[in-house]
């Protein structure tokens, strides 16, 4: 018990600093509350599982501990999953950026300015 007291304000540390580093300032509101929320309705389950713990499996835990392991792990892997695919896809998009960036660098580079005003205009027109 007191290595919870002690470890308790690190854990939510520790989570809002993942919570930052993954999903961003400008979500980390969202993303913050809605693990707060999801360990809120975790804490309303309690008594069904203690329930499950006495009554179904007649006081034995390991069957509600592998059941709550493995959704944690299935949990863990698709968290895992999620920002493996979207880290993808913003490298993706910051490589296009960049691509796109260097090509208008190049071409600003090697057109005098006299022709590409005079491409500007012919646009216009």
């Amino acid at each position: 018990m007191i290595l919870f007291v002690l470890l308790r304000p690190l854990y939510y540390s520790a989570m809002s600093d993942y919570a930052t580093k993954v999903f961003g300032f400008a979500t980390f509101g969202q993303i913050y509350g809605a693990i707060i929320c999801l360990s809120g309705l975790g804490n309303l389950l309690q008594p069904l599982i203690d329930a499950a713990t006495v009554e179904l499996f007649a006081r034995n835990p390991i069957p509600v501990n592998v059941a709550l392991a493995a959704l944690g792990f299935v949990f863990g892997v698709a968290l895992v999953a999620f920002v493996r695919v979207q880290g993808r896809r913003v490298r993706k998009k910051q490589a296009l950026e960049q691509h796109v960036a260097a090509a208008a660098e190049e071409r600003r580079r090697l057109v005098p300015e006299s022709i590409a005003e005079d491409e500007s205009e012919a646009d216009w027109a």
